[in-house]
């Protein structure tokens, strides 16, 4: 019998995927995972966030950076600076909190002008809350007895809140209620890959001669719309239009409710494996139930 692959739309947690919890989860089961992003970061409105930055933090009491991607775009932007070997009127960013959610992030700002040799009054130097925090609503409490605590800032002041293009209004709606100004700039956007199909070709022909793919699993919405298209025109799908015909291409999981209605309803594909909980062992309990009710056990 032939190994069951498994495909997952998603980078993995880290660089060597087989460190990611979905890859050991479901080899534990006896599947092969292998994985693909069908989604990617691009940084927007670059010209400005690097007027902000040249134009000093003068107008600018703290900044919330809630992802490691926002990180990402203030480096970019320095890096921009320092080629351009652009000046900094008042400079000073070492001199103003940025607070950051969670430990992951706020080490990302700690180390950033060592890391990568940039202009200190450039890079953050005062990174709060990462201890305290861990969500965005966290956070933007942590930030409220902050400012408590360090004095009102100038009516002319505001928080430069770095966001992506899918954002909550959450801290904005705590800071507000506080009497905190904000200021929202949007340094990032999320799009669908534009390599997505050529990626998948190349993965595809790593199978190895004893492999076949046997699932492909779904993240979200938005996911599915980038990935389907290449998908169809590699495998057969099972439709609801054809539940009751003979299925010879891999079968449709799903992380999560949502994103397995919009399969079934929106895409009318047959969903064979719902994950009860967005997680590795969820996933991996759904696809293998599946498998043992239909007496395809895995060799």
């Amino acid at each position: 019998m032939r190994q069951k692959a498994v495909l997952v739309l998603k980078s993995p947690s880290t660089n060597d995927a087989s460190l990611d919890p979905y890859y050991n989860t479901l080899s534990e089961r006896g599947y092969s995972a292998y994985f693909i992003p069908v989604l990617e970061d691009a940084f927007c409105n670059e010209s400005d966030l690097d007027s902000t930055l040249l134009a000093g933090p003068s107008t600018v009491s703290g900044v919330i950076v809630t992802s490691g991607r926002a990180v990402k775009a203030w480096e970019s932007s320095v890096q921009r600076i320092m080629s351009s070997r652009a000046t900094s009127r008042t400079s000073g960013w070492d001199r103003i909190p940025f607070y950051a959610v969670g430990p992951k992030t706020a080490e990302q700002m700690r180390s950033m002008a060592t890391a990568h040799d940039f202009e200190p009054s450039l890079c953050p130097s005062i990174v709060l809350g990462d201890e305290a925090s861990g969500t965005g609503e966290r956070l933007a409490h942590f930030l409220v007895e902050d400012v408590a605590k360090r004095g009102k800032p100038h009516p002319s002041q505001s928080m430069l809140y770095l966001t992506g293009d899918k954002v909550s209004d959450k801290i904005r709606s705590i800071l507000v209620q506080a009497g905190i100004l904000v200021t929202s700039l949007q340094v990032y956007e999320t799009r669908s890959s534009s390599t997505f199909e050529s990626d998948l070709n190349v993965l595809l022909r790593t199978f190895a001669d004893d492999e076949e793919l046997s699932w492909v699993t779904f993240f979200s919405p938005s996911g599915a719309r980038t990935a389907l298209p290449s998908l169809r025109r590699l495998y057969q799908l099972s439709t609801t239009d054809d539940v009751a015909t003979n299925h010879t291409g891999p079968h449709v999981a799903a992380i999560g409710p949502t994103t397995a209605s919009f399969l079934q309803d929106s895409c009318k594909l047959v969903v064979g494996a719902v994950a009860q909980k967005p997680d590795p062992l969820a996933l991996a309990d759904a696809i293998s139930a599946f498998d043992g009710r239909h007496d395809a056990p895995v060799s």
